[in-house]
């Protein structure tokens, strides 16, 4: 609450709200106090205004400091709360409901017998859908009996997104689209263009979406990202899209030619250029190779053999994804 005339000083400590008149702050450490005088070393240089953070200096009244359709991060909440605004408006996160289905999948030691497969997929679909903005508020393994598939369905049809993952293929235990259809489902499209993912199935049940991807979680985490993904970035509004970019391939590559193809590859930069490798197993039941990869790299259907340094489409893959 003082004032300070010239040649006057007054101690304060980080945070003080300073005194009328104070022109700079000088630091401790370049002060002597002698007796109740302060003794500033000459030595030390220092500049009017030093260490004055003014009023308005980060954000000024009625000035906006977020912008619509932006993704809130820890960085933004320390903004919003400095600047005393407790509430915003956001859009709701939408509920998922994960579904992985067949009788092989375990979780736990408990149940493990010859055949057993762990149920990597749900998982990994899991912490997908938490880093994508979405919520997985139930994730359950459902055995291949219709009975209990169709129950699992009708009670995930209270969420907002439905998402299942195996038993959309044409073998005798896949039972997930005839269940589907059997709860009055109306299926938009069945098996697509695509490698890995071809038995991918989406449609609408109790006007909910269903994504219905393929077991081997290869094929999962590809259909997840390229058609999940988007569709959660739509419905919260956020203005994000998947990153591709053309890059140098540094290895020759035998493409499938029935099918568009998503393989694995590891990019990196070099003076401004992107170059990539894909990974040599392409397996969709290989979780290894996904986990070393960074990129999808994109080939359509009917090429040949493709050249090293031919130029090619890489689908960057999303950061914590």
């Amino acid at each position: 609450k003082k004032k300070l005339l010239n040649n006057q000083a007054i101690r304060v400590f980080t945070g003080s709200k300073l005194p009328q008149g104070t022109k700079t702050v000088l630091l401790q450490e370049n002060i002597k106090k002698i007796n109740q005088n302060f003794i500033f070393n000459k030595s030390k240089k220092f500049t009017v205004g030093q260490y004055i953070r003014v009023k308005g200096l980060d954000f000024r009244l009625n000035t906006k400091i977020i912008s619509k359709q932006k993704e809130i991060n820890s960085r933004d909440l320390a903004l919003l709360f400095s600047a005393n605004v407790k509430r915003i408006k956001v859009y709701k996160k939408p509920t998922v409901v994960l579904i992985a289905s067949g009788d092989e999948l375990i979780i736990s030691d408990k149940n493990r017998n010859k055949g057993s497969v762990y149920a990597s997929s749900l998982f990994m679909l899991d912490a997908l859908i938490g880093i994508s903005g979405a919520t997985c508020v139930s994730k359950e393994i459902i055995k291949d009996k219709k009975y209990l598939i169709m129950s699992a369905l009708k009670k995930a049809s209270l969420s907002d997104i439905i998402i299942t993952t195996g038993g959309v293929s044409v073998g005798k235990k896949d039972l997930i689209r005839s269940s589907l259809k059997d709860l009055g489902f109306r299926e938009k499209f069945w098996k697509i263009d695509m490698k890995p993912g071809k038995p991918m199935l989406y449609g609408i049940l109790n006007n909910k979406p269903v994504f219905s991807l393929p077991g081997n979680p290869v094929s999962s985490y590809v259909c997840f990202l390229i058609f999940i993904l988007p569709y959660i970035y739509k419905k919260l509004n956020i203005n994000k899209k998947l990153i591709i970019k053309t890059a140098y391939l540094e290895n020759k590559i035998f493409p499938s030619n029935e099918r568009n193809s998503y393989s694995r590859g590891v990019y990196h930069i070099s003076k401004d250029k992107f170059y990539v490798k894909t990974v040599s197993n392409q397996d969709s039941s290989l979780l290894n190779t996904l986990s070393e990869a960074n990129c999808l790299v994109y080939i359509p259907k009917g090429s040949n053999s493709i050249a090293i340094g031919k130029e090619i489409e890489i689908l960057i893959l999303p950061e914590l994804h």
